[in-house]
């Protein structure tokens, strides 16, 4: 599994990945006991620390608990944008100053109407440019995210 004339850390990593997949992952997590771990990483002179520093290098998260060192492997960020053509930039310079007076929970028990009307509010407050990258997003979305959308707007009462 490992090449004994190896960095042991990088080793006792292999060893600890290799019981991982003995045990379903990554399509599971797993869990070890941890002080079972550090002693095992003690007798080979190796610090434990260090050697989730490598897995985490290598896509392994772990999570400790008192008795248990929980693997699980790197949930990847979607880096999908946000929608085509959109640059999430382009909002950045957005001034906070637009939300003022506009406070969400006053919608709870509100009919559609209200909630339009504070959209209409919040669109008033913005420049042209954040309008147009505003509307760039939307016209970006492809149909099935367009329907995703409208049924979020359904989902909140809007038809």
């Amino acid at each position: 599994m490992s090449d004994p004339t190896a960095d042991p850390i990088e080793a006792f990593a292999d060893t600890v990945l290799g019981n991982l997949h003995k045990h379903g992952f990554p399509a599971q997590k797993v869990a070890f006991p941890l002080e079972r771990l550090y002693e095992s990483a003690y007798a080979k002179g190796v610090n434990f620390n260090k050697v989730l520093e490598v897995l985490a290098a290598r896509g392994v998260d772990h999570e400790k608990t008192p008795e248990r060192v929980i693997f699980a492997p790197r949930a990847e960020p979607d880096a999908r944008p946000v929608a085509p053509g959109f640059d999430p930039a382009s909002l950045a310079g957005l001034d906070p100053s637009v939300f003022a007076g506009l406070d969400p929970a006053a919608l709870a028990g509100q009919g559609p109407e209200a909630m339009m009307a504070m959209a209409q509010q919040l669109l008033a407050r913005l420049d042209p440019a954040q309008l147009a990258a505003m509307k760039a997003m939307v016209d970006g979305l492809s149909d099935e995210e367009k329907a995703a959308l409208l049924a979020r707007g359904r989902d909140f009462g809007l038809g």
